[in-house]
């Protein structure tokens, strides 16, 4: 039976459908502001992602709404969308003129992109359209201070001040003009007052708590932290601050007490777990680290960020077998080659395969990258680095260019770019990216240094001179800058300024060893021993702990016959401590000068009891052995020995140490390789047969092998400088410069007159085309002992040279 409609039934859906209609036809007005209240409803309660979907309807709309295109500006600066943001942003104030807020805005992130002229531009738009406006007036003292023009901007800065304008970004100004007069009292003066007036002001108590951590007032830190996180409770970034506090004060139980108070908060999140974990590994602890990913991994199993982190802490710890084998785990996530965690996964491991000297897969890993996702930076730069390896400046150019143009704060980029051009011998092409380079970074001292390296290379020493000099303007507290400069004085015989600069060291960081060795080495220079022990006994009494300064100081009263002063530092320092390991064995070598051989014996044997995996004690012992004409009756006893135990360490450190000295370079390396074979935790077994057979390599697939037990004693012993030293050798021979020099640079630090680092620092510099550098370490490794590997070679060059 049908439905029968009333007349009134009938007159009431017309009238409905008649009204829907007239709302389905509003006009194209109407519906761009309709999409443009809903988006700014939902961008007051923080949905950007659909507030940006509201905006973009608005503009589908009106091409020229320029409300829509301010606020999705806003929308994209919210999403972090930086440049999508500034061309929304741009297009509002082309639109929309007398938008200020609009302009405001622009300006800021023109600054922050380091267009300060652009920025300007904005700044006095705005003060047209209303000359005491608050924030173009700011804007403005904020781009004179960016143009170095302090002056002017603080007049506009007191002129606010004084006018009683309150805001917080006005204190945060006037704190950053006190900082330029050094004036700290002024500073928290400033931001005191701006927290009194604006209480809730984050980042003028994270201004406060900063300087108050300059000034080393941490209670006073720690209470504006609690202050900050009680405003914020739920940003974790505050929390983690706090910790990182706890953590410099070694109050590790308030700081886990945090750590514990996040992940109740916030477990699931892998950034915070992952930011936790690395301030566990700041504070040492690395157990606590790896355990937290890993429990992170049993509920995220398929996390690509979980597997990266930790391939990337076992590769900072020499564990690249365990980076290797996580990263390749990671390779099964997914099937998809453009996957972007299978590519960053990709990138890694390359990194794994080349530092293990597995060239060719690394290379592989590289290509599949760049194939599936062609401008992915770090490719092209590892790509770049393996042409650089080859000598192939050709290849490399366009590799590393294309680094430079895509990522233009990337240092290294121009670096390794100005290198390739060197290989192709253009010297102007190289020069040219070093100076653009430090006009867009002006504060990085490595590319000042390394344009004084090639105006040496040109014979420009005083354009050189010049370079070194702004590399300490650019940044006074970098120590190295210093030593730079003195070692460029030192190497032209210019003693004074050479001393100078190394004062400076000391007066800087009176607990640096560096400063005093190296001001010591400018009197031995000269050949002026006194002066040079007195140097050093002012830097020991200065520096009682520092081991370095008491080996120089007792080898300079050795070579100054003087054994009853050299002696003397010794026994005064095994009266504190009759457990230090390096002060027996100078103690042995001081008897051994002596020729006394029983006391040196005893000396060393001391040594290895109370370090059993240092390997030098037991190079003295071989020393000992073969001086007296012992060498076959203890090539007998201690395989003697090994045969009854074959996890003896000593026995097989003597052994390969005798082999060694002997120069039978075979047998001392197969000696060290089944040593560590037998002994895995054994290092100096371990980097010993590294680095023997990289003197003995003849091929590539030779050094990668020395490279393994090298990475392996890494991994064992992280920072040691005769690994480093190792480690760095290996890359020299394989054509990696830059690993090399960064590698033997850091074992320089440890061991500044070792006889082997010193000849291999001069041989990379000499191949980096270093040359008045390579001949002050050519000439400091054969100063004192020429019986060492690669002497032959060291003498030769520095003949050549």
């Amino acid at each position: 039976m049908k439905a029968i409609l009333s007349k009134n039934s009938i007159f009431l859906l017309v009238i409905m459908l008649f009204v829907s209609g007239l709302a389905g036809c509003g006009s194209p007005d109407d519906k761009k502001q309709a999409f443009l209240e809903k988006g700014n409803a939902l961008f007051e309660e923080k949905d950007f992602v659909k507030a940006k979907l509201e905006y973009k309807n608005a503009i589908q709309i009106d091409q020229n709404f320029a409300q829509a295109y301010f606020m999705l500006g806003k929308t994209e600066l919210e999403l972090k969308n930086f440049k999508q943001a500034f061309g929304m942003l741009s297009k509002s104030v082309e639109l929309g003129p007398d938008n200020i807020e609009a302009r405001t805005i622009l300006g800021k992130l023109l600054l922050a992109g380091r267009a300060p002229d652009q920025a300007l531009e904005q700044a006095e738009a705005i003060l047209a359209i209303d000359k005491d406006n608050l924030d173009g007036n700011l804007l403005k003292a904020s781009v004179l201070f960016a143009q170095k023009e302090y002056l002017r901007g603080e007049e506009i800065l007191m002129g606010l001040y004084k006018s009683g304008a309150t805001s917080p970004e006005l204190y945060a100004l006037l704190s950053s003009v006190a900082r330029l007069h050094q004036d700290p009292e002024q500073m928290r003066a400033y931001l005191s007052e701006g927290i009194e007036k604006n209480p809730d002001n984050v980042p003028l108590r994270l201004g406060l708590a900063q300087l108050e951590a300059n000034e080393k007032h941490f209670d006073a830190v720690e209470e504006n932290l609690l202050k900050v996180i009680e405003l914020k409770p739920d940003q974790v970034s505050h929390r983690l601050n706090l910790a990182k506090l706890y953590i410099n004060q070694n109050r590790m139980d308030k700081a886990e007490e945090l750590f514990n108070q996040i992940l109740e908060q916030d477990s699931e999140d892998e950034k915070t777990r992952i930011k936790i974990a690395a301030l566990w590994i700041a504070s040492k602890n690395l157990e606590k680290a790896e355990n937290l990913i890993k429990d992170g991994l049993k509920s995220h199993s398929d996390s690509f960020e979980y597997r990266l982190f930790l391939a990337e802490v076992y590769a900072k710890t020499r564990r690249l077998d365990e980076s290797e084998s996580i990263l390749k785990e990671a390779l099964g996530l997914n099937p998809d080659p453009a996957n972007p965690g299978i590519i960053r996964t990709k990138v890694a491991l390359s990194r794994v395969c080349l530092a293990r000297a597995k060239v060719a897969e690394g290379e592989k890993l590289i290509d599949e990258v760049i194939e599936n996702d062609p401008k992915n930076v770090d490719a092209h730069f590892i790509k770049g680095r393996i042409y650089l390896s080859r000598k192939d400046g050709v290849n490399a150019v366009p590799e590393l260019r294309l680094v430079t143009e895509d990522r233009p704060e990337m240092v290294q980029g121009y670096l390794s770019l100005a290198q390739a051009h060197l290989l192709n011998k253009d010297v102007d092409l190289a020069m040219n990216v070093l100076e653009n380079a430090h006009i867009k970074l002006p504060k990085e001292a490595a590319l000042l240094k390394a344009m004084a390296r090639l105006n040496l290379v040109l014979k420009k020493p005083e354009a050189a001179e010049k370079n070194l000099q702004a590399a300490i303007e650019a940044n006074p507290d970098n120590l190295q800058s210093y030593i730079d400069m003195g070692d460029f004085y030192l190497a032209r015989k210019s003693y004074d300024k050479a001393l100078a600069q190394y004062n400076l060291v000391k007066e800087k960081k009176a607990d640096n060893a560096r400063g005093w060795l190296k001001a010591a080495s400018v009197f031995t220079a000269r050949e002026d021993n006194a002066s040079a022990i007195k140097e050093l006994k002012s830097g020991y009494a200065a520096n009682p702990d520092a081991a370095l300064i008491l080996a120089g100081l007792a080898n300079l009263y050795i070579k100054e016959k003087n054994f009853d002063a050299a002696m003397k530092l010794c026994t005064d320092r095994l009266d504190k401590n009759n457990e230090e390991a390096f002060t027996w064995n100078l103690k042995g070598g001081i008897h051994l000068a002596k020729k006394e051989f029983e006391l040196a014996q005893t000396g060393f044997e001391k040594a290895t009891e109370l370090a059993p995996e240092w390997g030098k004690p037991y190079e003295n012992l071989a020393r000992i052995y073969l001086i007296r004409g012992e060498k076959e009756a203890a090539i007998e006893k201690f395989s003697s020995a090994l045969e009854k135990n074959p996890k003896n360490r000593s026995a097989w450190m003597i052994l390969g140490s005798i082999y060694e000295k002997d120069k039978d370079y075979e047998k001392a390396a197969r000696t060290y390789e089944d040593a560590f074979k037998n002994n895995p935790q054994l290092w100096p077994a371990a980097n010993n047969f590294a680095f023997i057979r990289s003197e003995s390599a003849s091929s590539e697939h030779d050094l990668q092998y020395a490279m393994e037990f090298a990475t392996k004693a890494e991994a064992l012993k992280p920072g040691a400088g005769v690994i480093l030293d190792t480690v760095g050798w290996l890359h020299f021979k394989l054509g990696d410069l830059d690993e090399a020099y960064a590698k033997v640079s850091q074992a320089l630090e440890e061991h500044p007159d070792n006889n082997i680092i010193n000849y291999h620092m001069g041989m990379i510099l000499d191949k980096q085309g270093k040359t008045e550098e390579a001949k002050i370490y050519l000439e400091k490794s054969l100063s004192s002992d020429k019986d060492f590997l690669g002497a032959e070679d060291a003498e030769k060059r520095l003949k050549e040279l």
